[in-house]
């Protein structure tokens, strides 16, 4: 980047910060970017970010930060610094002004109808139209350059680091990624700074299809997920302390409650793992689909993990369930005491794994 560039103070960023009209700038590796033509930072706030500040720090997380911004003008230089105390903050509260006109009985009914804001490339659309057999060829692999379809239209993204060998995650060039990337943690717009090479040929879905975009409309896999993850923790942290107070003597009046003791834990523990055990299937039923619709079905290491890893969760959850069923395994012992831990040990590789698979 050239030195040519003039430097930003902290007061001219602090003061370009999106509101009332004014210009939204922001910090990011050192360099300022004017990101005020982009719907994403209207008002001067993406997200939980706003504009006039230094983001690299919140950027560096994000599996996308470099190809976001390079779309937008870079404006100047950062001359760093103590940035001065904004007028308002979102800690200062909004007084609520109650509305003297009563709601509407189907107020919330219209509130869902209103159509979310989608960035959309404003670009003139090419003349050339490819179909989706011609889109596969573009797959980034053997030389070839890397496509990939959205809303339409389809972008060149050969020359980003993002798509080595046509390879995003466990995303694959030459395929119309519209359903893929709504779904995705990041925001679709940084597609908008590659070359659009063409339009794409609409195809109809199948009544599969539309059945399977409905269902993901409500995120079935991360709103199911979390109940095995969190459920084995609490079932081990129910039947550790149980085995404790059982070879303490301690049946009752811990911590000088009366009804609390080991048989309160032992039960809570055998409950959470029936939970445990029935939940499990659930997350991987989910997860499955959302391999299927989100990624199709697109096979990498971290999914490769996340599949066996889930399969011992399952196989473990329910030996154990089955042992105290069947009274073959003594819960106060090592053994069950070490399962229960791996459950814990599993679920959290899984979830990490899972989080690199979305977030990077």
């Amino acid at each position: 980047m050239s030195t040519d560039l003039p430097v930003i103070s902290p007061e001219q960023l602090a003061a370009a910060d999106g509101k009332e009209g004014r210009k939204a700038y922001v910090v990011y590796n050192g360099l300022v970017y004017d990101v005020t033509e982009s719907a994403k930072w209207r008002g001067g706030k993406h997200f939980k970010h706003w504009a006039g500040g230094d983001l690299t720090g919140d950027m560096e997380k994000a599996p996308h930060a470099a190809d976001v911004m390079e779309r937008f003008p870079v404006i100047g230089r950062w001359a760093g610094g103590e940035l001065p105390a904004p007028a308002t903050s979102r800690s200062t509260p909004v007084p609520h002004v109650p509305s003297e006109k009563p709601l509407s009985p189907d107020v919330h009914k219209k509130m869902e109808a209103i159509v979310p804001d989608v960035p959309q490339d404003d670009r003139p659309l090419p003349d050339r139209l490819m179909t989706v057999e011609e889109l596969r060829e573009y797959n980034g692999e053997h030389g070839q350059p890397a496509y990939v379809g959205y809303r339409g239209r389809v972008y060149d993204v050969t020359v980003s680091r993002m798509w080595q060998k046509g390879h995003h995650f466990a995303h694959a060039a030459g395929r119309d990624l519209t359903r893929h990337l709504e779904y995705a943690p990041h925001d679709p717009e940084y597609l908008f700074g590659f070359p659009l090479v063409a339009r794409l040929e609409r195809v109809k879905e199948n009544p599969t299809e539309q059945v399977l975009n409905f269902i993901m409309r409500f995120h079935p896999h991360p709103a199911s997920v979390h109940f095995p993850i969190a459920l084995s923790i609490v079932c081990f942290g129910f039947y550790f302390p149980a085995a404790i107070l059982q070879s303490m003597g301690i049946s009752k009046g811990f911590l000088g409650i009366p009804a609390l003791g080991w048989e309160a834990f032992y039960l809570a523990g055998f409950l959470s793992l029936i939970a445990t055990a029935i939940s499990g299937p659930f997350a991987f039923a989910t997860g499955f689909l959302s391999w299927t619709v989100n990624f199709a079905k697109k096979i990498n290491p971290m999914v490769k993990f996340k599949v066996i890893t889930s399969f011992l969760f399952m196989i473990f959850s329910w030996a154990l369930l089955l042992s105290q069923i069947l009274g073959v395994m003594a819960w106060n012992g090592f053994l069950f005491q070490g399962l229960l831990f791996a459950l814990v040990v599993m679920t959290s590789l899984v979830a990490y794994q899972g989080g690199r698979l979305s977030w990077g």
